[in-house]
């Protein structure tokens, strides 16, 4: 660390400070300090690359082995030492790399990126990667990057929080005000329409439309009515003609702005408008084929939802352990929802295939459920883990749809637990000789890799059970999925040992089926009916007939049929 900072960091960040000095530096001597720039960031490079070849050979650590973030760290003392060294020098290398890009105006960081992961992969409980990892993805303008290598610093055990924090901040300032600009604008607009639409065709006081139909032969007259309810269609429409790239960007933008709300706790107004609009999107979105959005980018937005839920806990010390911030509330329900709608496109796909297709896909119908799946799994691992802030449950959907696709998973139950009997928990793993050892290898969840070391997740497990070693005979893919399938299983099981139950495997019908339901929607559902009774109640005592349906408010449904 000395030699860095007095022999590259100072000479450099002068010579920076020289170069950029248009003004009193002539051309010449900018060409000059430029070169000379140039060749300390190849010694730089070439000083410790060597210095990270002699720390593997002294200390006998191979590198490129802990470079896998999921291998067990078995080292002493004084190699878990060497490992933290290592992670400086890979930091060093990064910053040079870096450094380069800058000098030369440029603006490829691919090489600096490189370095900061390996550093950050050698240990994930430092928070200075993952700051560094954050400041090349807001210099590239990968948003969504940025605030999740900030938040992921600032849950790291030695995290590097002011910078972090003002970084957030910087960005969610700028997302709410692009929302603003962009979104809300078309939202509000959509939604003084549809008012429009609706306040020219319900009968006073509810929300139940009057059509009046006139017999030709006695003239006795009909009333039609019609209860009211949300029309979403043309706005999943109008989500679905845009190209990829551009419902990528409005969904981004919009998650960002409502991960801003929950960051900052300030400027909620908008929470509600946006977070429908983000539910359309978002299954909009993983409704494309082939799916559009990475295993990599649904975990991280998994771990951002956790983060949300996280930071907006109650502070220790309040009257009751249980009660949540209406802010927690809002962080969950949108959390939920989420989770819901990835149920839901699983569901699907299962259902449109044969099930046994999930352990090794066959088709590309089937290829885009295992990005999925390890989305669902993840969020299967936080509840399993985090049961003291999620119940009671906020909303009922996401356990009805976990219900129906733990239901589906039953029908592999067999294969899967014969595929992961022949596998060994981390400790038997330990205990064979080398020779044996080489038989096996270690079951590498893509999902497990990029939250390793994130709390929230992995809160309540331990990696001594956890990990799992499949034998080498056994397609990895299969191994792969057979742990997802089977965290999601236990998840289940999970709910369904709670005091009082989530879930219930229900022996007549055969399948899991959800125990709660959605108290608040369940009030609102009887307040309609309440009014569309109340309403009603008039036209029946004046003795006509009636006939009720359900309609979705649009332009067409408004006229009035004579």
């Amino acid at each position: 660390t000395h030699t860095w900072k007095t022999v590259y960091y100072q000479v450099i960040e002068t010579l920076k400070f020289v170069l950029q000095d248009t003004e009193h530096c002539s051309q010449e001597t900018r060409q000059v300090i430029k070169s000379h720039l140039l060749t300390i960031f190849e010694e730089g490079v070439d000083y410790y690359n060597q210095l990270l070849k002699d720390l593997g050979e002294i200390y006998h650590l191979e590198l490129e082995r802990f470079f896998d973030v999921l291998e067990p760290r078995d080292l002493n003392k004084t190699g878990r030492l060497a490992l933290m060294a290592a992670q400086k020098v890979l930091l060093c290398l990064g910053d040079l790399a870096r450094y380069k890009e800058q000098v030369n105006s440029t603006t490829n960081y691919g090489k600096a990126r490189q370095f900061y992961l390996k550093a950050n992969h050698l240990d994930m409980r430092n928070g200075r990667p993952f700051n560094m990892l954050a400041i090349l993805a807001k210099m590239s303008n990968r948003k969504f990057e940025a605030v999740y290598y900030n938040i992921r610093c600032l849950m790291s055990r030695n995290p590097f929080g002011p910078a972090s924090k003002e970084g957030l901040n910087v960005i969610f300032d700028e997302m709410k005000r692009r929302w603003e600009l962009g979104e809300k604008q078309k939202l509000d607009k959509k939604l003084e329409d549809e008012k429009r639409d609706e306040s020219s065709c319900l009968i006073k006081g509810s929300r139940v439309r009057r059509e009046i139909w006139i017999r030709s032969e006695d003239g006795r007259r009909l009333h039609r009515t019609t209860s009211a309810t949300t029309n979403s269609e043309s706005s999943a429409h109008d989500l679905d003609t845009l190209s990829i790239t551009d419902l990528n960007k409005r969904f981004i933008n919009t998650f960002l702005h409502l991960q801003g709300m929950f960051f900052m706790q300030i400027n909620t107004e908008d929470y509600s408008l946006a977070s429908q609009s983000l539910l359309q999107q978002f299954r909009v979105l993983i409704s494309k084929s082939p799916l559009p959005i990475s295993v990599e980018r649904l975990v991280q937005i998994m771990a951002l939802n956790m983060y949300s839920i996280e930071k907006t806990k109650m502070r220790a010390g309040s009257d009751s352990p249980t009660y949540r911030s209406v802010m927690q509330t809002k962080a969950l329900e949108l959390a939920g929802d989420m989770f819901s709608v990835l149920l839901e496109r699983c569901n699907i796909l299962i259902a449109a295939g044969d099930p046994k297709d999930i352990i090794e896909p066959q088709s590309q119908r089937q290829e885009e459920l295992t990005p999925l799946l390890a989305a669902v799994k993840v969020w299967c691992d936080w509840l399993i883990g985090n049961n003291d802030t999620w119940y009671p449950v906020v909303s009922a959907e996401p356990f009805t749809q976990l219900a129906q696709l733990a239901t589906r998973l039953e029908l592999i139950k067999p294969t899967v637990t014969k595929l992961l009997g022949e596998c060994l928990s981390d400790e038997t793993w330990s205990a064979l000789p080398q020779s044996r050892r080489e038989e096996f290898e270690i079951i590498r969840l893509a999902e497990d890799s990029i939250l390793c070391e994130f709390e929230p997740w992995f809160r309540g497990l331990e990696w001594s059970t956890y990990r799992q070693f499949n034998p080498k005979t056994i397609n990895q893919l299969c191994a792969q999925n057979c742990k997802r399938v089977d965290q999601i299983r236990m998840c289940a099981e999970v709910l369904e040992g709670l005091d009082p139950p989530v879930l219930k495997w229900s022996v007549p019908d055969n399948s899991h089926v959800c125990l709660v339901t959605d108290r608040d929607e369940s009030t609102q559902a009887s307040v309609a009916r309440d009014m569309a009774e109340a309403n009603l109640t008039a036209l029946i005592a004046r003795d006509e007939d009636i006939l009720e349906e359900s309609y979705k408010i649009g332009r067409a449904s408004c006229r009035e049929r004579v």
